[in-house]
């Protein structure tokens, strides 16, 4: 029993400080709000926002063409949003391996000297908080996966998570609002164009981590349960 105990102790101790991944997926493709109407599969681009294993405040960013309808076809611009205004200004974007956004806007209105959310409107639906925009021709279908470190600005005060970027856009008058958005070129045989939404919305995926403990915690207490009534 002691053993038992012991045994248990040590794995809670192991969730508590062995570092864990959780991460936000969003698919995008099979929802087309504006533009061509043609089917694509439901994740021709995938985006994955995850914390980072060790230090707080920093989320990994990969955008990755992973089915897209032709190796012709063009990721022109990415939308998303932030849950907290005040975020926008103080992320810090690096790209660590893919092709490289030509731009970055975080909501500056140059008219109000300030950063401000809603700033960028995907065709006229959603408005978003992010924008990110590639050079023409530089994201195609068979692109390596595009790559970057989120981080804060230093003595920003602010937080950041995963979760702060699964947060809907506001209504801008279309089929939205969403919670990212994409512009494909070259969609068809005929260079058709359009706008695309996650399927479903942005799926949670929590730490591996924290259910194989909570999991062993579980087996264990069954365990100890079955061997104290076979002592019986």
């Amino acid at each position: 029993m002691q053993r038992w105990i012991f045994g248990l102790a040590v794995v809670a101790a192991i969730g508590l400080y062995a570092p864990a991944k959780a991460s936000i997926v969003f698919e995008l493709g099979g929802k087309e709000f504006s533009g061509t109407a043609i089917n694509i599969s439901n994740d021709a681009v995938t985006v994955t926002l995850e914390n980072d294993l060790i230090l707080s405040d920093v989320v990994w960013l990969t955008i990755a063409p992973s089915n897209m309808p032709q190796d012709g076809t063009k990721l022109q611009f990415l939308h998303l949003n932030v849950d907290t205004p005040s975020l926008l200004g103080n992320l810090i974007f690096t790209n660590q391996s893919g092709p490289v956004a030509e731009s970055i806007a975080q909501g500056w209105k140059k008219k109000d000297s300030a950063f401000l959310p809603d700033q960028y409107q995907a065709d006229g639906d959603g408005k978003y908080d992010l924008l990110f925009t590639w050079p023409p021709g530089t994201f195609t279908g068979i692109s390596k996966s595009s790559v970057y470190l989120i981080e804060l600005t230093s003595g920003s005060g602010l937080s950041l998570s995963e979760t702060t970027f699964k947060t809907m856009s506001s209504s801008g008058g279309g089929k939205g609002p969403f919670e990212a958005a994409v512009h494909l070129n070259n969609v068809d045989a005929d260079g058709d164009s359009g706008w695309y939404a996650p399927t479903d919305g942005g799926d949670y995926i929590p730490e591996p981590a924290s259910i194989i403990v909570w999991g062993l915690l579980v087996a264990g207490c069954v365990g100890g349960t079955i061997r104290r009534r076979k002592q019986r």
